[in-house]
């Protein structure tokens, strides 16, 4: 255990997507603390949107009127916006600490 970081459990659980995006930052830029925060802003500004299309389309698959159903949409969207913004404030990793 001392050599797991306990400071990503919580959000590995609420944000298991945007852990993956971690770990997969940490593997392209090679462990960088920046570059990791650089992907996952820019992950945000491309994915958020198309990410949104989602809850629509079950709605539109049965014909429901999404006006009916947007506090639910509203709270996806503000969870998924919570997950990537709880992200781009990375810890500092030193040689104890890993967020793998």
């Amino acid at each position: 255990k001392a050599t797991n970081d306990s400071r990503f459990f919580i959000r590995k659980l609420l944000f298991p997507l945007q852990y993956l995006v971690q770990l997969l930052a940490e593997r392209i830029t090679s462990n960088s603390r920046s570059g990791t925060r650089l992907v996952h802003i820019l992950g945000f500004l491309f994915a958020e949107g198309y990410l949104m299309i989602l809850p629509f389309i079950p709605l539109y698959l049965v014909s429901e009127p999404p006006e009916h159903h947007m506090a639910a949409i509203f709270t996806i969207m503000y969870y998924m916006l919570l997950g990537w913004i709880s992200f781009w404030f990375q810890p500092r990793g030193n040689d104890r600490y890993k967020t793998k």
